[in-house]
């Protein structure tokens, strides 16, 4: 089997299964501006929590590249990565705890911040090139229907 590092383009598993990822964002976005009114607040959370579940996995997947085989997993280089891939996850635990409008702000913030970790984990030769194409379409998408979401709270219950 072939090094997928070298690969310069996604695997249809990985760009379907991203694409498939989108739904609940796209969905809880659409709930947000089209359910009657006292059904909003529940698709928010529902957005959040979806947001807050990828946040974490999104962090988890910079420990996956630290550890994996031949990322010289040691030294205070691999303790700053794992550190780093934490955070995502206690950023999510938090948008947990708070109201919906600054939770999803903060999402947004967050998978920008995630995005930001990805590139230097290319940079550093942590991730293939194809990964950073591939996060910036989900990553924009993720982001769109968080702010989309976080407008329809504001116009709709504000």
């Amino acid at each position: 089997m072939s090094d997928p590092s070298h690969h310069p383009q996604p695997s249809r598993a990985a760009t379907r299964l991203g694409a498939a990822g989108l739904i609940p964002f796209v969905a809880g976005s659409a709930a947000i501006w089209t359910f009657p009114l006292e059904y909003v607040e529940r698709a928010s959370f529902v957005l959040v929590a979806y947001g807050a579940v990828i946040l974490s996995f999104m962090g988890a997947v910079h420990w996956g590249l630290i550890i994996s085989p031949g990322a010289g997993g040691g030294g205070k280089g691999a303790t700053r990565w794992l550190s780093l891939g934490v955070i995502p996850a206690l950023l999510g635990w938090l948008a947990l705890m708070i109201d919906p409008l600054p939770a999803l702000v903060l999402l947004a913030l967050a998978f920008a911040g995630v995005y930001t970790l990805d590139r230097f984990a290319i940079a550093a030769e942590l991730a293939p090139l194809w990964y950073g194409r591939l996060r910036l379409r989900l990553t924009t998408a993720v982001i769109l229907c968080l702010l989309l979401g976080v407008a329809g709270i504001h116009l709709r219950l504000t």
